[in-house]
């Protein structure tokens, strides 16, 4: 009996999921669609790239200037990595140096007193 209901629960959660699946199929099939039509309306209409925001661009994009952009994105993540990294060293070389003044003057601490007694 508790094998017969967790078969069918397991058979109902996977016919839940397979219409789910095949209605997220659907909506992303008639975004293609739209975004195909939109893009054929573009390209027969000869317009070029309209940039309405900065970093926002209307279709269609073409292939030259999305390498322009991703060149341009790929120029600012390697700087940002570059800059990070030297901050970075930076830091933990600051930190060095404060925990190695500070056992130094532990040092010379421990050294003078020994010298006193």
């Amino acid at each position: 009996d508790y094998m017969a209901k967790a078969h069918e629960d397991k058979l109902r959660a996977v016919a839940e999921a397979e219409t789910k699946s095949k209605d997220k199929i659907q909506e992303l099939q008639a975004e293609v669609a739209h975004l195909m039509s939109l893009l054929e309306e573009a390209t027969a209409a000869g317009s070029q790239i309209q940039q309405k925001e900065p970093g926002l661009y209307e279709m269609p994009l073409t292939n030259k200037a999305a390498s322009e952009l991703i060149g341009s994105y790929q120029k600012f993540i390697a700087d940002y990595v570059v800059k990070a990294s030297v901050h970075r060293f930076e830091a933990v070389k600051s930190a060095e140096a404060k925990v190695v003044a500070e056992y130094e003057e532990k040092i010379a601490t421990l050294k003078n007193g020994a010298v006193s007694s």
